[in-house]
C-alpha cells in the first residue's frame, strides 16, 4: 500500500487543527512505533504498538489520527497502565515496518520469515490449510487424528468447528498434537483440572468428516489400506486395549479389545470395523452387554497380524509400551511394570515364531 504525498499533506492539516502536539508527536513518528510477536492460543502473531496513553480520550485520539493519515485499522485494548493503540492487521504491519517500524531480533526474523512464505506456493499451501478451506483426506496424518478423535475427541458445543482430545497419556497427548501439526494446524492446550491433558484445534472440515463418520461408519469401507491402518491405529490408542496373562505352566492368554458404550451408532461402527478387518485375515467378534459393546481379536495370528500393521505409542505388545491406566492398576496390585513388560515381550516373540511366515492377500495389501 503506498501513500502518495498529497494525500498525506491533506490529512496532516486535518488532523493538526484536531488533535494536540502529543498525539501528532506520536502518531507522525512511525519509527518510535515498537514491533512484537505475540503467542495466542498456539499462533504468533507480529503486532506493532504505537502508543500506550493513560487516559481514553487520548487513545481514541491516537487512532482516529493513524487511521486518518496512513489508513491503517488501529485496535485499541485496555491495560494495567491505561490503553494500548496498536495494529495487528498484516497489511498495516507490513506498511508500518516500511514507515520504519522497530523490529528486534526475534521480530525481524518472524517478519522476513513470513514474507518468505507469501511468494512460496507450499507454503501458502499450509496457511489455507491453517485457515480451514483445504485438508488433503487421502493423507495417513488427517485418518489417525480422525480416529483418535472417533475414540477420545469431542466437538465443541459453543464452535461446532472446535476439536479436543482429552486423554490421560502424555505421549498419546504429543503424538496426536504433532499430526495436527502435521496436516497443517496449530494446536494448543495442556493439563486440565481433572488432570488429564487436552489437546484442542479448530478445523472445519475436520469436524465435518468426524460427525459424518460418526453417522455413516461404511465410508472406512473405502479407504485405501494405509488411510484404514492410520484411522485405526489413532482408534486403538484411545479405546483399545491388549490383555496378556501367563500362568504357571508357561501358557497364556492374549487378546486385543476394542470398548464402545452399546448406543446403535456405536454398535454399527464396531460392526463395520469387523467385517473390514475380515478383509484383512483378522478374525473378530462383537459382543453387546447392557453396559458395554466390544469387538475382541481372541485368534492370536490376527493379533500378530493386527500388531504388524499399526505402531502405537502406548498399548503396543511388539515395543511393549504400556499405557498410563494399565500402569496405575499394575501398581494397585502390587505388580511391577517391569514383570509385565518382559510377559509381553515373552507373548510378541512367541506370536513372531509361530506366526511371521503368514503373509496377507497382495490385493488386499495393495488395496
Amino acid at each position: 500500500m503506498h501513500i502518495s504525498e498529497q494525500r498525506r499533506e491533506g490529512s496532516l492539516k486535518t488532523v493538526m487543527i484536531k488533535y494536540d502536539k502529543e498525539v501528532l508527536d506520536r502518531v507522525l513518528n512511525p519509527k518510535a512505533w515498537r514491533c512484537y510477536v505475540l503467542n495466542i492460543k498456539g499462533y504468533q502473531l507480529l503486532q506493532v504498538r504505537i502508543a500506550a496513553p493513560r487516559s481514553m480520550e487520548k487513545a481514541l485520539a491516537i487512532a482516529d489520527a493513524v487511521a486518518k493519515i496512513y489508513g491503517f485499522e488501529p485496535k485499541l485494548k485496555s491495560c494495567w497502565l491505561g490503553y494500548r493503540v496498536f495494529l495487528s492487521r498484516w497489511k498495516d504491519v507490513k506498511l508500518a515496518v516500511k514507515l520504519g517500524a522497530q523490529l528486534g531480533e526475534k521480530e525481524k526474523e518472524f517478519y522476513y520469515r513470513r514474507i518468505e512464505a507469501e511468494s512460496n506456493p507450499r507454503e501458502r499451501k499450509r496457511k489455507i490449510s491453517r485457515a480451514g478451506r483445504f485438508v488433503d483426506f487421502d493423507s495417513t496424518s488427517v485418518w489417525y487424528v480422525l480416529g483418535a478423535l472417533m475414540s477420545d475427541g469431542t466437538i465443541n458445543g459453543r464452535n461446532r468447528f472446535s476439536l479436543k482430545l482429552e486423554v490421560m497419556d502424555r505421549v498419546f497427548a504429543k503424538k496426536f498434537a504433532k499430526k495436527v501439526q502435521e496436516v497443517g494446524f496449530a494446536s494448543f492446550g495442556g493439563p486440565n483440572r481433572r488432570g488429564k491433558i487436552e489437546v484442542r484445534f479448530v478445523s472445519k472440515q475436520i469436524a465435518m468428516k468426524l460427525m459424518e463418520l460418526r453417522e455413516k461408519p461404511e465410508l472406512l469401507k473405502k479407504l485405501s489400506s494405509r488411510c484404514f491402518w492410520a484411522f485405526i491405529e489413532g482408534f486403538y490408542e484411545g479405546d483399545g486395549c491388549v490383555y496378556v496373562k501367563f500362568n504357571k505352566r508357561g501358557a497364556f492368554q492374549i487378546f486385543v479389545k476394542f470398548a464402545q458404550k452399546p448406543k446403535p451408532a456405536k454398535i454399527r461402527f464396531l460392526q463395520v470395523l469387523r467385517d473390514i478387518f475380515q478383509l484383512y485375515g483378522i478374525r473378530s467378534s462383537l459382543y453387546v452387554y447392557e453396559k458395554l459393546a466390544e469387538l475382541l481379536i481372541l485368534d492370536r495370528r490376527s493379533i500378530y497380524l493386527f500388531f504388524k500393521h499399526v505402531n502405537p505409542c502406548i498399548k503396543s505388545l511388539a515395543a511393549q509400551k504400556l499405557s498410563y491406566k494399565h500402569k496405575v492398576s499394575l501398581r494397585k496390585r502390587g505388580i511391577p511394570i517391569e514383570n509385565a513388560r518382559k510377559e509381553w515381550q515373552k507373548a510378541w516373540k512367541l506370536l513372531e515364531k509361530n506366526f511371521s511366515d503368514y503373509k496377507l492377500d497382495i490385493a488386499v495389501e495393495n488395496k
